[in-house]
This record gives C-alpha cells, sequence and structure tokens, in this order.
C-alpha cells in the first residue's frame, strides 16, 4: 500500500497542472508546450508530495514535510527559473531536470521492490 500513497504524491501533482495550464490555454492550445510545462511542474511538486507521503507513512509530522517539500521544490523551481535566463545556461536547467527525474524513477523502483518484499 505505501507505493501508491508515495505514487498518488508524484502522479496527482502533473494531473492538477495539465488539467491547470489545459484550461488557461483553452483559447489558443499548445498542447507540446502545456505538456512539456506540466511534465516540468509534475516533477517539481513531487519532491513535495513525496516528503508528505513518507512522513505520513512514518507517523511523524506532515506539517514538518510539508513545509520541508515546499521549501526543497520552490528551491528546485527557482534553480531551474535562473538557469532558464540565458542560453547558455539553459544546459544545466536540462541537466537539474534530468537529475530529479532519475532520482524520482530509482525511487519509484526502490519502493516497488520494497512492496514486492512486503507481500
Amino acid at each position: 500500500m505505501s507505493i501508491w500513497i508515495i505514487l498518488s504524491g508524484i502522479i496527482a501533482p502533473a494531473i492538477f497542472w495539465f488539467g491547470y495550464l489545459y484550461f488557461k490555454d483553452r483559447v489558443q492550445p499548445e498542447p507540446f508546450q502545456t505538456t512539456g510545462i506540466t511534465y516540468i511542474l509534475g516533477i517539481f511538486s513531487a519532491i513535495w508530495g513525496y516528503t508528505v507521503g513518507v512522513a505520513w507513512l512514518e507517523s511523524r509530522s506532515v506539517l514538518k514535510a510539508s513545509v520541508l517539500g515546499i521549501g526543497l521544490a520552490a528551491l528546485f523551481h527557482g534553480l531551474f527559473n535562473f538557469l532558464t535566463t540565458s542560453p547558455a545556461l539553459r544546459f544545466g536547467a536540462s541537466i537539474l531536470i534530468l537529475i530529479i527525474w532519475i532520482w524520482q524513477i530509482r525511487l519509484i523502483e526502490r519502493l516497488r521492490h520494497k512492496s514486492k518484499e512486503a507481500w
């Protein structure tokens, strides 16, 4: 069951951002841009979802985890925004997203293996 709680913290933000951006962009839709922005915002939101999910599963303070998760997500999002301000730094923004993405994939795989062991 724990893997589903963690995954909901990763997938739900992406669904939210996709709906929000679709609603915002409904006059002149740009599906590729909307999908890309959704993916990137979902990655940052998943950081918050992960910290809250882990705190809830381990019976720790969800409020403290929320503050930590939002702070980390804001930090990475701000760093990403800074790296996209200059064409010379955009490669760094891509690397940042790649690192966070790989971390999330490894996290999901690790939780999947833990879940199999628990059954």
